[in-house]
């Protein structure tokens, strides 16, 4: 699993570009919302896309920049403690994929969910 996973976020690098510039500009049009036009409602429409949008860049760029790091399986030509400690390395790496598996499907229905009350309000 964690092999298919860092296949995909290293032919996909070129998309951490793109996760960065959609997360500060969701990150800019809230600030924008609260900060520069507080007290007036003209935008507040904007609120619930913004912030899926920047939840979704920021878990993009983490799984982009988390994965390639994963290291080969161990070889047998190896010594016993290097074998060892990649195992262990490998180990934290499948923690964190349970882990990128669990906020991908919460935020997915924190999206599902979102976009509803979204639709409902301002459709």
């Amino acid at each position: 699993m964690i092999d298919k996973l860092r296949l995909l976020a290293l032919k996909v690098q070129w998309f951490k570009g793109v996760a960065l510039v959609v997360g500060l500009a969701s990150l800019a049009l809230i600030f924008y919302i609260l900060i520069g036009n507080a007290g007036s409602s003209q935008y507040d429409y904007l609120h619930i896309p913004s912030v899926i949008a920047l939840l979704w860049s920021a878990l993009i760029y983490w799984l982009l920049y988390t994965f390639p790091g994963v290291p080969d399986k161990a070889s047998r030509e190896l010594g016993f403690f290097k074998r060892l400690g990649i195992n262990f390395k490998r180990f934290l790496y499948s923690v964190l994929a349970i882990v990128a598996f669990v906020t991908t499907a919460g935020l997915l229905i924190l999206t599902l969910r979102g976009l509803s009350v979204w639709l409902q309000s301002y459709g």
